[in-house]
């Protein structure tokens, strides 16, 4: 902008010159002074609403000389106004805006570089705020129309803000209502807001108006508080014309049409809370369709004739109060009847069919769910309703009832409704048949599981259906059947009624087997369809496992076994496949089992597989093998788990014996040789086996050149190149071993006997009765040395007895034992053996199948001993002296007797051969083996004499008598104890005499019992008590593994022995007594240098004189050998029987020497020595 020169500033507007004039600008205008400085800044920004009332124009100065040519474009105001027009004058600048510039915008100067472009706020001439006051307010007859003015004073409003329904609040009796519907117009000149409320609200005669958010155009605030007006026109209260239910808003007749005589209030006259129909039915929405209606929506129906609509403080659209307090609804009404969905429903598995009834309207839920109202029938039958549940669903107009049975689709069934209510208040009374329907799916096989849970021997399968069954279908056994060969024995149906548990005499392998599933019914009397070869499912996933494995070398052939217990029950058939079995031993080398037969128990899960197929398997004892099996299930048809097994194989430990060497018949060059078991390595006379004839000075004058086996692998025949002498000749046998790989110790110098052809009998045999329990034994004696095969087996013997006629006794429970030359001894010694009896003719002797003479030579004819009566007990039983006596816990009433031996069992229990004067006792029992009680009904007394006839054990009857004598009240003592040491490992005992008969219970408890030695505890887990009538000893046989030291002191302690009158033993402690019974050291009996062990002759086998500790006897350092060499190792053969090996091989005199060893007994060899037989 150019400078306008002093002469044509007269001519401005004086609006202009006051600006000038406010600025100072008087430089060269005639007015002096010289000129101002340029300006850099704004000073200052006034808004003078006295010059400009509606604030768009606002004075900039600035502090020096505003620059030229400032125009519009070089202001800006904060809140985006825009400037219009610039008029510069001198340091000031006048800029009119498009819109007010108040004290809420701030103004700057862009793009003049010589002026500061930071914002400056404005300032006003008038800051206070505009007030307003309300006129003439109308009430219209239509509210809508109601209106009112609202005069303004002071600065100017903003007209935008007052045109805005939002900057305002209208209150109604403390209430904000509706002012959104309002239309504004403004003056702005006269400063007058014209208001029409539109509907959205009425005026009443009161009211207030609040000002939220209107300014003046000077950015001040217009106060907030209420500004009070009244309103004139409308003075009439409204009136109710009808309540009626609307039932096309809501055919449910829960929505109410209240119409009024005139507009209602939008605020006052629809709040929930001013429509009462009393708990628990409530209103939960309320709008107005039209000014005179207000529409109610309540939570549930609004019955015509039982509900009652409470109002509250209702008003007219000018705030004229509804006067009525309540009032009743009505309905349009409807023609009510049964829908076509109403049926009697029978669904899945017992119980819950249910009878639906649905209507076309809805009911009264009240009227619908009361039993009482409704009249059921089902195939002619009326139907109990007054136990079930009744249920009834507004929104489906569905009654839903519980029926009490479960029906059968098809059936008829009739519906009666009479005293029921629909929504419109009007009785319901109708009736309506229909067919029983619902399931008509039949019951399907959802599974078939083996039940190991409840039956581990898997013979039980649970059948699980779809839904749940008729009782009689489904337990009928036709209706199953077992594919596999399995017999079904029963079928039960089970408490969910959905599991058919089936029981079967073999087992249905899952995974394998099948069950066919023939008929069956479901509740509502659906047939089931027949379902074949259903799969077998399993509760037992668990795979097998193989455990437990032992291979076993017996003695002989073909009989060596393999042994597994597996973790589950076997298919036994799968287990008795020996090609299902694995076999390496050594590993490596591979064993055929296809010739094997196989056992299983299913007791034990255990499997044996023995090697007897012709084979020709022997193990080797202490050789490492592999133990594998496939093809193999469970009962639940898991396959085994294939995993291998290792192991060293076990044998027996008896070494071959040899028993006999003759020269047979004429042929002087030739001997045979017998040994005791079958052996192997007979002929091989290059190898490590010698036959070494000597003379009668022990001069070596031969070996054997040639070998023929026998052929039951216990012999050979030998041949040498000279003659030989039986009885001058002796023989060397070296380097044979048994079928298990046990050497057999060198047999030197064995005498040569000449043959003997015939086969052995039996010499003599002698059959003892013995007194007492358990004891008697029975004697056979051969005519010749025998060879130990089957000497000891029950199966070649035969003892029979006159009954009348010869029958057989039973010896599988006897004990044999053999000398090892031609006697053998039956002890009839186990718990309840048989008791021989003396008058009773036996026969005794073999069977003649079996036995052979130590040459070979088998038993030609079985051998029996003619009838004979048993030796030994002859003499009767007797009542022991003074132990007849009255029963201490009944004396009045019992005897208790006490015989010298134990008696026979019949007659301890029969009361006709016990009297006192002729009188028998009411009752006769026994008390222990040799001792009974007689009670009498009418009493007994000391001194009275009382007979009895009785017999012992072996028949010997004695009838004996005995004065009664006073009860027993001496409590029992022990009269003597001994701790036995025998020789070997196991076979000692503990031996407790007592002085009387005792309690059996008490008396065979081993928990009675403690036992220590040299101070230390002795267990006695495993030991076993007998129990010696006779002599009133108990016997307590400690287990193998337990071995009491000769010479040692032990200590046994006895606990809660009672005697049969009842008098109790006080705890005896510390009964100390030496151990004796074994006092013999052992010695060094045998020793070889076993070259079949080891080529290179540094392992010796030597042999005790008994059994030794094992732990001694390995350890090292009791070994030592005469020469340069240590010990390397020990290992125990048997308890009697070690292999050592050497460092170096042992020198021609070298010898072995152990010491600091005891055997069993604690006996020491203290130093033994020997020289190897090399």
């Amino acid at each position: 902008m150019q400078e306008i020169p002093c002469r044509s500033r007269h001519s401005l507007a004086p609006f202009t010159l006051a600006l000038f004039a406010f600025a100072g600008l008087t430089a060269g205008c005639g007015g002096g002074g010289g000129s101002a400085s340029p300006a850099s800044s704004i000073a200052s920004v006034l808004q003078d609403l006295d010059e400009d009332p509606d604030g768009v124009v606002t004075l900039v100065t600035f502090d020096g000389k505003a620059p030229a040519g400032l125009d519009a474009a070089d202001f800006e105001a904060s809140n985006g106004q825009t400037a219009l027009a610039v008029v510069v004058s001198g340091s000031t600048a006048s800029v009119t805006w498009d819109a007010h510039v108040g004290t809420a915008s701030d103004v700057r100067v862009v793009g003049v570089p010589s002026i500061d472009d930071s914002f400056v706020d404005v300032t006003t001439s008038n800051s206070t705020a505009p007030t307003f006051t309300i006129e003439n307010a109308v009430q219209a007859p239509d509210f809508a129309d109601d209106a009112f003015e609202v005069h303004f004073s002071g600065p100017r409003v903003i007209a935008d803000e007052a045109l805005d329904v939002s900057a305002w609040e209208l209150v109604i009796d403390g209430d904000v209502v509706d002012f959104s519907t309002a239309a504004i117009s403004f003056d702005a000149d006269d400063q007058i807001a014209t208001v029409t409320l539109g509907g959205g609200a009425g005026l009443h005669g009161n009211f207030e108006l609040r000002a939220l958010a209107l300014h003046s155009v000077a950015d001040v605030a217009l106060a907030t508080s209420a500004v009070a007006g009244t309103a004139a026109g409308d003075a009439l209260a409204p009136t109710l014309l009808s309540a009626e239910q609307n039932l096309v808003q809501d055919e449910y007749g829960r929505v109410i049409d209240f119409t009024f005589s005139e507009a209602m209030d939008p605020f006052f006259s629809t709040e929930l809370s001013d429509y009462i129909a009393g708990f628990p039915t409530f209103a939960i929405g309320v709008t107005q369709p039209t000014p005179d209606v207000v529409r109610v929506t309540f939570n549930a129906p609004i019955v015509p004739g039982f509900a009652t609509i409470t109002f509250g403080d209702l008003t007219d659209a000018h705030g004229n109060p509804f006067a009525t307090p309540s009032t009743g609804v009505t309905s349009p009404g409807f023609v009510q009847a049964f829908a076509g969905e109403t049926g009697v429903i029978t669904v899945e598995n017992v119980g819950g069919d249910y009878l639906s009834v649905v209507t076309d309207w809805a009911l009264v839920e009240t009227f619908a769910e009361d039993a009482g109202n409704w009249t059921v029938t089902v195939d002619g039958n009326p139907v109990d309703l007054s136990g079930e549940t009744l249920s009834y669903d507004l929104l489906t107009k569905t009654l839903v009832v519980t029926l009490p049975d479960d029906y059968d689709n098809g059936v008829a069934f009739t519906v009666d409704v009479a005293g029921v209510y629909s929504i419109d208040g009007t009785t319901f009374t109708d009736s309506t048949v229909g067919v029983v329907d619902g399931d008509t799916d039949a019951a399907t096989v959802v599974s078939i599981t083996q039940n190991r849970n409840i039956d581990p021997d898997g013979l039980t399968y649970d059948v699980l259906f779809s839904e749940q069954l008729d009782q009689v279908a489904s337990e009928t056994l036709v209706n199953y059947l077992a594919n596999g060969g399995a017999t079904i024995s029963a079928a039960v149906l089970q408490g969910d009624q959905r599991t058919v548990r089936l029981t079967t005499d073999l087992v249905v392998l899952p995974g394998a087997d099948t069950f066919d599933v023939l008929g069956g019914e479901d509740i509502a009397g659906n047939a089931t369809v027949a379902e074949l070869a259903v799969t077998v499912a399993s509760t037992d996933i668990v795979a097998p496992t193989p455990t437990g494995q032992v291979a076993y070398a017996e003695e002989g052939s073909e009989n060596d076994t393999l042994t597994v217990v597996f973790s589950d029950d076997m298919l036994e058939a799968d287990v008795l496949d020996p090609t299902h079995w694995h076999f390496q031993s050594p590993i490596g080398v591979a064993v055929d089992t296809s010739l094997a037969s196989v056992s299983y128990d299913e007791d034990t899960r255990t499997g044996v597989l023995t090697f007897d197929g012709g084979d020709d398997v022997n193990l080797q004892t202490r050789t490492d093998f592999l133990m594998a099996f496939s093809s193999m299930r469970d009962i639940g048809g898991n396959p085994i788990v294939t995993n291998s097994l290792y192991g060293v194989v076990n044998a027996e430990s008896n070494t071959p014996r040899l028993l006999s060497v003759w020269q047979p018949g004429a042929l002087a060059s030739t001997l045979n040789v017998r040994f005791s078991e079958e052996v192997t390595e007979l002929d091989d006379i290059g190898g490590l086996t010698s036959y070494t004839l000597r003379d009668a000075g022990g001069v070596i004058q031969g070996a054997a050149s040639a070998v023929t086996l026998d052929s039951d692998g216990m012999g050979a025949e030998l041949s040498f190149g000279i003659v030989i002498t039986p009885g001058v000749h002796t023989l060397d046998v070296e380097g044979v071993l048994d079928l298990a790989g046990n050497a057999m110790f060198p047999a030197l110098l064995t005498p040569i006997e000449i043959e003997d052809a015939v086969g052995p009998a039996a010499a003599s045999g002698t059959i003892v009765s013995v007194s007492g329990e358990d004891n008697d034994q029975l004697t056979i004696v051969f005519d010749k040395p025998m060879h130990p095969l089957g000497m000891t087996d029950p199966d070649f013997y035969r003892l029979s007895v006159w009954n009348p006629g010869f029958s057989s006794v039973d010896l599988s429970d006897a004990r044999f034992s053999f000398d090892g030359v031609d006697t053998v001894t039956v002890d009839l010694d186990t718990i309840g053996a048989l008791s021989l009896e003396s008058a009773a003719t036996y026969q005794f002797g073999t069977d003649g199948d079996g036995l052979q003479s130590a040459q070979g030579v088998a038993e030609a004819a079985p051998t029996t001993f003619g009838a004979q009566l048993p030796s030994g007990d002859t003499t009767a039983p007797g009542f022991t002296a003074l132990r007849v006596m009255l029963d201490a816990q009944d004396s009045a009433f019992s005897v208790i007797m006490d015989l010298d031996e134990a008696i026979d069992l019949a007659d301890a229990n029969d009361e006709l051969l016990v009297d006192i004067g002729g009188t028998h006792p009411d009752l006769l029992e026994p008390l222990g083996l040799r001792t009974v009680r007689a009670t009498f009904a009418g009493g007994v007394s000391a001194g009275q004499t009382i007979n009895f006839s009785v017999r012992d054990l072996a028949g010997n009857l004695g009838a004996i008598s005995a004065a009664i004598q006073a009860l027993d009240a001496a409590a029992p003592l022990l009269a003597s104890v001994q701790a036995i040491a025998t020789s070997g490992s196991g076979g000692d005992e503990i031996r407790l005499t007592f002085d009387e008969p005792l309690l059996g219970g008490p008396m065979l408890d081993l928990s009675n019992y403690t036992l220590s030695e040299a101070g230390s505890p002795v267990s006695l887990v495993g030991s076993t008590v007998r129990y010696v009538s006779g002599n009133n000893t108990v016997r307590i046989l400690l287990p193998d593994g337990v071995n009491l030291t000769d010479g040692a002191s032990a200590t046994i302690g006895v606990a809660d022995m009672v005697d049969h009158s009842g008098n109790a033993m006080a705890f005896a402690v510390g009964l100390t007594v030496a151990v004796s019974g074994d006092a013999v050291a052992p010695d060094l009996d045998a020793a070889f240098v076993n070259y079949r062990a080891d080529l290179s002759g540094v392992v010796v086998d030597v042999q005790f004189s008994e059994e030794v500790r094992v732990a001694e006897i390995e350890n090292t350092a009791n070994w030592s050998a005469s020469g340069t060499q240590s010990i390397v190792s020990v290992e125990r053969l048997r308890d009697d029987q070690y292999r050592i090996t050497l460092s170096a091989p042992l020198a021609g005199s070298d010898t072995l020497t152990v010491a600091g060893v005891h055997d069993h007994a604690g006996n020491a060899i203290g130093v033994g020595s020997i020289d190897p037989q090399d």
